[in-house]
């Protein structure tokens, strides 16, 4: 995978370093990857061409949501098959993998994410009603991902609160900074009612199949 950081590598830099590599898609600034795909990508064919809004936000801004009655738990204290279950809903609604491909992507993934404690679960009541969690952390900035409600349970306030939740821990070990990426500026309302302001626009290109930089 690709994650171009190009404002000023002069674009015959890069050819060297992408000539014959086989890449599997291109992640980033909607404009550093533009810039990329015309290069190097044109004709390869994706099964995820999305740009979406990018976000970021100060903790010490964030405004807090209601969570009477939620508590937010480690993912390995949820049922394993029922988390295994929401991951692949989300690679099928998120990133348009197969069922087969999704089920193996998630059963890889939430043993990866209770090996890394990075994915907590949001209880209402007992119930477990939504997830999220960190895809990466630097220095004391976290950026947040898989974040999921099921069908059935949204629209209800969930995901901000399971967000916030995860955030304040966050802030309590020394994070000051989120950022987020998401499908949609209406996706992100959630996340803007807590504090989180659009700062750029971010592309997920992935391609049907790995495939070789001929340049």
């Amino acid at each position: 995978m690709v994650f171009p950081q190009i404002h000023t590598l002069p674009l015959t830099d890069l050819t060297e370093v992408m000539r014959d590599r086989t890449i599997i898609g291109v992640i980033g600034e909607a404009t550093q990857v533009e810039t990329f795909r015309t290069n190097f990508a044109r004709e390869a064919r994706t099964k995820l061409d999305a740009v979406e809004p990018h976000f970021s936000l100060s903790l010490d801004e964030m405004q807090m949501p209601d969570t009477q009655g939620m508590t937010l738990t480690p993912l390995e204290d949820a049922d394993r098959d029922l988390m295994i279950e929401w991951r692949s809903l989300y690679e099928l609604e998120a990133l348009n993998e197969t069922p087969e491909k999704a089920l193996e992507i998630a059963t890889k993934d939430v043993d990866r994410y209770i090996k890394r404690d990075s994915h907590r679960v949001l209880f209402h009541n007992g119930t477990p009603v939504c997830t999220t969690g960190f895809n990466a952390t630097y220095q004391n900035c976290v950026q947040i991902g898989g974040v999921f409600t099921p069908p059935n349970l949204r629209n209800k306030g969930y995901a901000r609160a399971a967000v916030a939740l995860h955030l304040k821990e966050a802030q309590s070990k020394g994070a000051d900074m989120a950022i987020l990426f998401s499908a949609s500026e209406a996706a992100a309302r959630p996340y803007m009612s807590i504090g989180f302001r659009q700062i750029g626009e971010f592309t997920l290109m992935i391609f049907d199949e790995p495939t070789v930089i001929h340049v």
